[in-house]
């Protein structure tokens, strides 16, 4: 039972960080359509730390999903 757990676990956090980094991706080429290079280079700057924060924030789901399905696996030995 937590073999399958950890199976479905792992394939959650693997589509739930390509969701993430396929909406980070379509933002930036809608911003680079809509709003231009400047506004793109702004919000995507080192600088702009709450970038970032979101980006943690979004994939957080997915990091403890695959930590938990690797805890899975190694309670079953």
């Amino acid at each position: 039972m937590k073999e399958k757990l950890a199976t479905i676990l792992k394939w959650f956090s693997k589509i739930w960080s390509f969701l993430v980094v396929l909406s980070i991706f379509v933002g930036a080429v809608g911003i680079i359509i809509f709003d231009g290079w400047s506004k793109f280079t702004e919000i995507f700057s080192p600088f702009n730390l709450l970038n970032y924060l979101l980006i943690l924030v979004l994939l957080l789901p997915a990091i403890g999903a695959y930590y938990l399905s690797e805890r899975f696996l190694k309670s079953k030995d």
